[in-house]
This record gives C-alpha cells, sequence and structure tokens, in this order.
C-alpha cells in the first residue's frame, strides 16, 4: 500500500498475554468472543494509509500488507499503545469525584483533572486512577485483511465520509471535474455529530480525495399530496 491510498480492513485483534478478543469488523466473531454490540457497526474499516490517525505498529503493518491478502501480525507495547508508566497512576481526593455525572467504581473510566483514566480502587476519602492507556504495555495480535482500495473519486468520497461519520450508503455524491458536491443523509439534518464530521470529512475529501471543492447540500423535497379520490 502507499501512502495516501484509501481502503477497508477487516481485521480481528486480540491481546496476547489472554488470548482474550477485544474488537473486530466482523459480527459473527463478536459474537463467538462474547463482545457484540447491538446497533454497532460490524464492517470493513476505512483508512487512509499513512495518515498517522492509528498506532504506529498497525500503519507499520498495513503499509506491507497485499490487497486481498490474509495475515496475521504482532504488534509489541512500544509500537501500539506504550509501556505502562508508573507515574501515570495517581490517589486522588474522592472530593474531586463529586460532580461526575455517572457512578465511580473500580473499573469506570472517568474525566478528572483533563485526563481520562480507569478507576483502580477506592477507600475512604481517596480514588487510585490509572491514566494509562487500557491497552499500555499489551502486545497486539491482528488477523487482517485489506478487502478493497478507492480506486475512483467518489469511492474514496464514500469512504473518507464513512471513516468520520455513519450510513455513508445513505449520501449521494455527485463529481464533476475537481468539484464534489454531496447530498447530506437524512439523519444529518438533526444529529449534532455532524457538525464536527463534517469539518472532518472536507478536510479529508481536499487532501485525500482528489478533489479541491465540496459542496454540502441539504435536500427538503416537498412530500406528495395524497392523490384526491
Amino acid at each position: 500500500m502507499q501512502k495516501g491510498d484509501i481502503i477497508k480492513v477487516d481485521y480481528e485483534l486480540k491481546i496476547k498475554e489472554t488470548g482474550k478478543v477485544i474488537d473486530t469488523t466482523k459480527a459473527e466473531a463478536a459474537k463467538a468472543a462474547g463482545i457484540f454490540q447491538e446497533g454497532a457497526q460490524y464492517t470493513p474499516m476505512p483508512m487512509i494509509v499513512g495518515a498517522g490517525r492509528t498506532i504506529k505498529g498497525f500503519e507499520d503493518v498495513i503499509a506491507k500488507t497485499e490487497l486481498g491478502k490474509e495475515i496475521e501480525a504482532e504488534i509489541p507495547a512500544k509500537e501500539a499503545y506504550g509501556e505502562r508508566d508508573a507515574s501515570k497512576v495517581e490517589t486522588i481526593a474522592l472530593r474531586e469525584f463529586m460532580n461526575q455525572e455517572n457512578p465511580i467504581y473500580p473499573g469506570a473510566t472517568v474525566q478528572v483533572k483533563g485526563k481520562s483514566g480507569t478507576i483502580q480502587t477506592i477507600t475512604p476519602g481517596r480514588v487510585r486512577v490509572d491514566f494509562n492507556h487500557p491497552l499500555a504495555g499489551k502486545t497486539l495480535q491482528y488477523k487482517l485483511k485489506i478487502v478493497s482500495k478507492a480506486a475512483t473519486a467518489d469511492e474514496k468520497v464514500k469512504d473518507i465520509i464513512g471513516m468520520h461519520y455513519m450510513k455513508p450508503e445513505e449520501f449521494k455524491v455527485a463529481i464533476e471535474a475537481d468539484v464534489a458536491t454531496i447530498t447530506l443523509a437524512e439523519i444529518c439534518k438533526y444529529d449534532p455529530n455532524w457538525p464536527m464530521a463534517k469539518y472532518k470529512i472536507v478536510g479529508d475529501m481536499r487532501e485525500y480525495g482528489g478533489v479541491a471543492n465540496v459542496k454540502l447540500v441539504e435536500e427538503y423535497a416537498k412530500k406528495a399530496e395524497p392523490a384526491k379520490k
């Protein structure tokens, strides 16, 4: 794969130390591993090769992988989420958690001191929080296959939408010269997450999608009136 290629990847991810599957793009594999989530989208993951948006080890593996070939790869902690750092485990006064919206308990993810961490223990007046990434210190094992590479501008645009938002199949795309006109999916009109996703999509279209200008169209079609009897 070359830097800037827009691809889709099927994968299954295990932690080597436990042999546990923690993520996958396939519904059946998720069910078998006991991690299936209703409503989640189990489809190949779109990504831009060399964009630096995944861990270094995964990027390095993808760069060497051929289209359509299933491989297995092991990524050491230093090329994944780093080694565990004992200095990132802190004991914090319980009062700091009084404004948390959700209950606190060992294993809960919390936002405190402007950082995200996992609660290890709770004792009278104190909470011990681990600010390491949950996968820090873990060796990752991937089974993966690059199932497609976008070849046309239309394919690239659709895959870029899928990277940052949902239901790319519901967007209509028309490309003329270096202008992409995109009619938005119905859900965009009411989704508060769309404005942030929009800027990411437009930025990637300009940099990797082969278009210089992007037009986003909201369409409000009048419903046909029922025929008079």
